[in-house]
C-alpha cells in the first residue's frame, strides 16, 4: 500500500526523525485540542477540533520541511507554506480517500483522533440527588 510513499527513501535515522516529530506534533495538537475543548459545548467542541485539523494540514509541511532540510542537508532555507487547504483535500484525508501516503493517513487519523477527544469531553450530567429517607 505504502510502497511508493516518500517516507521509504529516507535512512533509519531519518526515518526515527519523520517519525519523533509526527508523534510531537499528533501528542501537541491533542494536548492543545483538550485545553481549548475542556469545559465548551459539544458543537464548539467539534468545531475546535476542525480548526485544529485544519491548522496542522495547512501549517504542518514547514515543520516536515525543517527536518528534511536536516536530513538531506542540501535543501535551501524557505518558506514551504502556501493557501490553506481546499475543502476537497480536506474530506479526501478525513474519509481516507485521497494519497495512499503514510502522510495523508495519519492526517485522517489525527482527525478522528479530535473528533474522539471532543466526544471524550462532552459534560455529564451529574445525578439528581435522592430524596431523604423518612
Amino acid at each position: 500500500m505504502y510502497a511508493d510513499d516518500s517516507f521509504y527513501t529516507l535512512s533509519l535515522v531519518g526515518r526515527l526523525a519523520v517519525l519523533a516529530l509526527s508523534g510531537a506534533l499528533f501528542l501537541t495538537v491533542c494536548a492543545l485540542s483538550v485545553a481549548l475543548m475542556r469545559g465548551r459545548r459539544g458543537a464548539l467542541r467539534l468545531a475546535t477540533g476542525a480548526f485544529l485539523f485544519v491548522l496542522f494540514v495547512w501549517l504542518s509541511p514547514q515543520a516536515y520541511y525543517e527536518v528534511y532540510r536536516l536530513i538531506v542537508g542540501a535543501l535551501p532555507a524557505e518558506w514551504v507554506v502556501g493557501a490553506p487547504p481546499p475543502l476537497g483535500d480536506l474530506i479526501d484525508l478525513v474519509t481516507f480517500a485521497g494519497d495512499a501516503t503514510l502522510s495523508a493517513h495519519g492526517q485522517g487519523a489525527l482527525f478522528w483522533a479530535l473528533v474522539w477527544i471532543s466526544w471524550r469531553l462532552r459534560r455529564r450530567l451529574k445525578p439528581m440527588a435522592r430524596a431523604p429517607d423518612l
